[in-house]
């Protein structure tokens, strides 16, 4: 039944099914992305950059001003 149905769609409804298929998929990005009680998860997310490693802190500085190897 279901091979009976693929073969009689034409190039047009495949191009709908497939638009409406991405506008739900998007539709449930944001719905997910925008859901109640993931703030936290994102507010904790972006502050990983923020918080400091003491152990790495003085090796990262260095290298990335490049005082290791230099000629």
């Amino acid at each position: 039944m279901i091979g009976k149905f693929f073969s009689h769609l034409e190039l047009t409804s495949w191009s709908s099914l497939s638009t409406a298929f991405f506008c739900l998929l998007f539709a449930g990005i944001i719905l997910w992305t925008w859901r109640p009680g993931s703030k936290k998860q994102y507010e904790n997310a972006a502050r990983i950059p923020l918080e400091s490693d003491s152990e790495n802190d003085e090796i990262s500085i260095t290298e990335s001003c490049g005082r290791k190897g230099e000629r």
